[in-house]
């Protein structure tokens, strides 16, 4: 590894970009499913998305979506922007929270789609772009 090297300017730029996206797509989804917990709203049903699920309604999946992705998402955009202290701890928590999201997707879905692909995909990458940030930190100190 190169121990001289900088973060990449273009990296932290997609890194932001995408954790806005996954962000904003998080807050409107989580939003719709806890305003219409029959995914109505969403082009949804209960008995076609959740049959394999534990789950009645998509309430608590889109509380969970809301806060975890959505809300901490922000919450982690914002330290990151402002490059606050132990921002790149964040990045990673986020990246493994996106992550378990499309894991247990999947799981209960039963299926496996384009979309799933690309949003753990972001999440890997989240989790990678995290952890290089952390290296870079732990170089300099």
């Amino acid at each position: 590894m190169n121990y001289n090297m900088k973060p990449n300017k273009t990296l932290n730029l997609i890194g932001i970009i995408l954790l806005i996206l996954t962000v904003l797509n998080a807050l409107a989804a989580g939003f719709s499913m806890i305003v219409e917990p029959t995914g109505k709203d969403l082009g949804m049903t209960v008995e076609g998305v959740l049959k394999y699920s534990p789950f009645t309604s998509f309430l608590i999946p889109g509380i969970t979506l809301f806060t975890s992705i959505g809300v901490f998402g922000m919450v982690t955009a914002l330290y990151v922007i402002r490059k606050m202290k132990n921002y790149e701890y964040l990045i990673i928590i986020q990246g493994l929270v996106i992550t378990g999201w499309i894991f247990f997707q999947v799981i209960f879905l039963r299926e496996f789609n384009l979309l799933h692909f690309i949003v753990g995909s972001i999440g890997l990458f989240t989790i990678y772009w995290g952890y290089l940030l952390y290296r870079l930190k732990d170089i300099k100190e």
